[in-house]
């Protein structure tokens, strides 16, 4: 990069500042990959031979005018404010005046990058959260950072995680409605009360999802009618 890379001195260390709850030994193994990626000039930015992001000095939605709008205006912050549009919205609307637009470097400083974050988030929470709402993550990626680069990578780790969650709370619910099956949803129900904890309320709630069958989403539902606090 030109004048030497911005990332030469971040070491695990000073890293470990910034995420103090991250074991040190994660931040080893993996710094140098983000480390590499924030170096490198990406094909999504920069073509073959070009000068470094010279895809994006045509963007004319993003309000870039030509060269070299697309290095001036690259993604900086937080939230990698992009496009000359941006920075000029999100100077006026933090009190800036035109500085963002004539310093573009200000945008990573971390007090301006941190309300850049805010404020960029606020401007799209409505649309956000219809996405969100109807489950549409596409969209709501798109709305965050203009593209859907990385969607699928995305989309397979949550499909992965959410899994892993449904099979949690099968190994939590199952058994309890099992046991209630057992011992006769009703009787000693006084007693009963007193040794359901707050977890085995929980997971009796969730145990009428489509992991259970017929026999036991009927135990559930009596279960519920017994234990369920009255209002």
């Amino acid at each position: 990069m030109p004048g030497g890379s911005v990332t030469a001195n971040v070491t695990p260390q000073i890293v470990s500042k910034m995420f103090p709850f991250t074991p040190i030994g994660n931040i080893r193994t993996n710094l140098s990959f983000v480390l590499k990626a924030l170096d490198d000039i990406s094909r999504f930015n920069t073509s073959a031979g070009g000068h470094p992001f010279d895809l994006y000095d045509n963007r004319t939605e993003l309000g870039n005018h030509g060269p070299p709008d697309g290095a001036s205006f690259k993604g900086r912050g937080f939230v990698q404010l992009t496009g000359r549009s941006n920075y000029t919205k999100f100077s006026k609307e933090l009190g800036l005046g035109a500085q963002l637009v004539t310093q573009p470097d200000l945008a990573n400083d971390a007090t301006i990058a941190a309300k850049l974050l805010a404020r960029f988030l606020k401007d799209k929470e409505a649309a956000i959260r219809r996405a969100l709402a109807n489950h549409d993550l596409k969209t709501a990626r798109r709305l965050v950072n203009g593209g859907v680069h990385g969607y699928e990578t995305s989309r397979t780790r949550s499909r992965s995680a959410n899994d892993s969650s449904a099979s949690r709370r099968k190994a939590s619910s199952v058994p309890l409605l099992r046991n209630f099956l057992r011992v006769g949803v009703g009787r000693h129900a006084l007693q009963q009360r007193r040794k359901l904890t707050a977890d085995d309320l929980q997971a009796l709630r969730r145990s009428g999802e489509r992991h259970v069958g017929p026999v036991l989403r009927v135990v559930q539902r009596r279960a519920l009618d017994v234990f369920e606090p009255q209002h």
